[in-house]
């Protein structure tokens, strides 16, 4: 069973998108996917939909989205909602109705998806990570609405058990959630950050995004360690942005979508085809004993008298 999963990473989720389009291209198709934050949101309008033809109309949407339709407002209403003891910096009213518009006008269960789906989300409380999509009647956008509630940008999502916030910040990269639900072979689009510049003065959203940068990487480290000591088959494909790109900046898509595609490319170009098990070889060399063809009786007496 093959699955997808997607890390986090903003804007730069175009990358995604981009190296989907070389896995279809390949005929390599999912079984189930998985996605927390961002990559939620693209784990789900593939498991809507898992052609090209869906491929196009992703890479359409994502060029059509402005930065405003996620982090609307201007410095003085930021100012405002921080002077005012709000939850974050930008209300979430907008992203909710974007994804209601694009992603969930047809999907409002995950049981009106083509493929399984799991999406992930941590309780603001307790710090646990759930998992939503295993119950088919899970709301896809409420699960879309709290993984990408992401400190300090927007506010938690209540849900029926609590409050939850980015499911990044417990798994950035939910491998495990996949091979728990039956994946054998596993493509991650991982989402990393190339070298940034120095910068000369460290906003509240340069600090922040360093902050929680530093907290899950060891996270996802750790998680891809310990699924390259099982059996499963790990495809790490780690898509970086070709140039810096805050994750709240939409102006580089193009950009973006045209990279992940390249990197995916060079990747499976180089990827390992994969080991035959012991039982396919016994198969194939039985299959190959009985196409060899056999003297018949008459030509080995010939050959007999010839000697």
């Amino acid at each position: 069973m093959i699955a997808f999963v997607f890390s986090g990473g903003g804007s730069r989720g175009a990358l995604q998108v981009g190296a989907l389009r070389a896995l279809l291209e390949r005929g390599i198709v999912p079984d189930l996917v998985v996605g927390t934050s961002v990559g939620g949101i693209n784990a789900v309008a593939l498991a809507a939909d898992p052609s090209l033809a869906n491929i196009n109309r992703m890479e359409t949407l994502w060029r059509q989205t402005r930065r405003t339709d996620i982090y609307p407002g201007s410095r003085v209403q930021i100012a405002w909602r921080v002077a005012t003891g709000k939850g974050s910096l930008y209300p979430n009213e907008g992203l909710k109705r974007h994804l209601y518009r694009h992603i969930t006008s047809t999907a409002e269960s995950f049981a009106d998806l083509k493929l399984p789906c799991y999406i992930v989300a941590t309780n603001l409380d307790t710090g646990a990570m759930r998992v939503l999509g295993e119950r088919p009647i899970d709301s896809v956008l409420d699960a879309l609405m709290a993984t990408t509630a992401l400190p300090p940008l927007h506010p938690p999502y209540p849900l029926d058990d609590g409050e939850y916030v980015d499911g990044g910040t417990t798994a950035l990269l939910p491998i495990e959630v996949a091979i728990e639900h039956g994946a054998r072979e596993v493509y991650a689009l991982h989402i990393i950050d190339g070298p940034t510049p120095p910068v000369g003065r460290r906003t509240m959203l340069h600090i922040g995004g360093k902050a929680i940068g530093a907290l899950v990487q060891r996270q996802w480290q750790d998680s891809v360690a310990r699924v390259e000591k099982g059996r499963v088959r790990l495809h790490h494909i780690r898509l970086t942005p070709p140039e810096p790109c805050p994750m709240w900046d939409y102006s580089k898509t193009d950009l973006l979508l045209q990279a992940g595609y390249d990197q995916a490319v060079a990747f499976l170009g180089a990827m390992q085809p994969a080991p035959v098990p012991w039982h396919a070889r016994a198969r194939q060399r039985a299959a190959a004993l009985l196409r060899t063809p056999r003297p018949a009786a008459s030509d080995t007496k010939l050959s007999e008298r010839m000697r």
